[in-house]
């Protein structure tokens, strides 16, 4: 597969935060956690624009996605995917972040 960025966001959406974490080519990551009002939203775009970052992906969940792409088109390009449904749900939110850098390690390289 042929690396397509060198940096990329991955997003882990929930009702009231999102959980970002930028993944560069070096091995490099960031992550940061911010609310989902506007406030929240504006400074991700602005944490996005500051570290130069081209593509987000995100989980398509209910329709907390929705702001999220919203705010973010046409600044940055977006990736929507569907949320990975498990067997035990508890568990899944253990491993929010770990799955978070899968996707961007997934989308990116």
């Amino acid at each position: 597969m042929n690396k397509r960025w060198d940096k990329a966001c991955g997003v882990d959406v929930h009702k009231r935060f999102i959980d970002a974490t930028i993944l560069t080519s070096d091995g490099t990551k960031k992550h940061r956690r911010f609310l989902t009002n506007i406030e929240g939203l504006m400074a991700f775009r602005d944490w996005l624009i500051e570290e130069d970052c081209p593509v987000v992906a995100l989980e398509s969940t209910g329709v907390y996605w929705i702001p999220v792409n919203t705010i973010l088109e046409g600044i940055v390009k977006v990736l929507v995917a569907n949320a990975y449904k498990g067997y035990r749900p508890d568990l899944c939110d253990m491993y929010a972040k770990e799955l978070n850098v899968f996707i961007c390690q997934y989308f990116s390289f």
